[in-house]
C-alpha cells in the first residue's frame, strides 16, 4: 500500500487516496512512517512477492512435534498449516 502511494502521490491528495483504498489515514500515516524507518526491508516485497518462510529442522527433531502455523487473514479466514 505504501508503495501504491508513493506512486499516486504527484497527482493525487492523502485523503483522496486513503477513501479510494477504504484505510484510515492513520493507518497509511503508520506504514509510511515505518517504511522510511526501516526502509525497504523484508517485510516490503516487490508486487506480487512472497515472503520466505523458513521452520528450523532443530526445533522439529526436539520436540517432536511438527510446526505449526496459523495465519488470519482479512475477511476473518483463518489458513492453518501443520
Amino acid at each position: 500500500m505504501v508503495l501504491q502511494w508513493f506512486k499516486a502521490k504527484p497527482s493525487m491528495q492523502k485523503p483522496d487516496f486513503c477513501k479510494q483504498h477504504h484505510i484510515g489515514m492513520h493507518c497509511l500515516n503508520y506504514w509510511i512512517h515505518k517504511y522510511h524507518k526501516e526502509g525497504q526491508s523484508e517485510m516490503f516485497t516487490p508486487s506480487g512477492g512472497f515472503v520466505p518462510l523458513t521452520i528450523k529442522e532443530s526445533l522439529t527433531r526436539e520436540t517432536g512435534i511438527s510446526p505449526e502455523i496459523e495465519l488470519d487473514l482479512p475477511h476473518g479466514i483463518r489458513l492453518r498449516i501443520y
